[in-house]
């Protein structure tokens, strides 16, 4: 499973996409509509711009007083959020979302947004996978004691 690249993963989805002077409205309608995406990735001419979350919305929109119809993706999401190609593996999305505190992680094909993968996601067994192989490569004590 920790082997699996990203593209296999998001190959069958719906991109959960929208358009960064959308208003929260729209956002807000779209997540709503699919409950399998936590967040939206932000595309403007085919390019990822930013990446907006449920939490954005309610954290920085609507906590702060803006106008669910007049305020816009643009005013609350994520600029050019830190994403994975295609070809990564799943092991590595839950190892930048463990080290950056992510929740979601954009996913690129050729510079194309393909889609998103969420913390959700990561079964118990990759993230074991991964926080072994870190505290491995860095050394840590105990590692390889028996």
């Amino acid at each position: 499973m920790a082997r699996i690249p990203l593209s296999t993963l998001v190959a069958d989805r719906d991109r959960p996409e929208i358009a960064p002077d959308a208003s929260l409205r729209d956002a807000v309608r779209l997540l709503c509509a699919d409950w399998t995406h936590g967040a939206l990735g932000v595309v403007e001419n085919g390019k990822l711009t930013g990446l907006v979350s449920k939490r954005d919305i309610l954290c920085r929109g609507i906590d702060k007083g803006m106008d669910l119809d007049s305020a816009t993706v643009r005013d609350v999401m994520t600029p050019n959020p830190e994403a994975l190609t295609a070809e990564e593996t799943l092991a590595d999305a839950y190892r930048l979302m463990h080290a950056k505190g992510y929740r979601h992680v954009p996913v690129l094909d050729a510079d194309r947004f393909a889609g998103i993968v969420a913390y959700r996601e990561v079964p118990v067994s990759v993230r074991n996978l991964a926080e072994r192989f870190d505290e491995f490569s860095h050394g840590k004590p105990g590692v390889l004691e028996h």
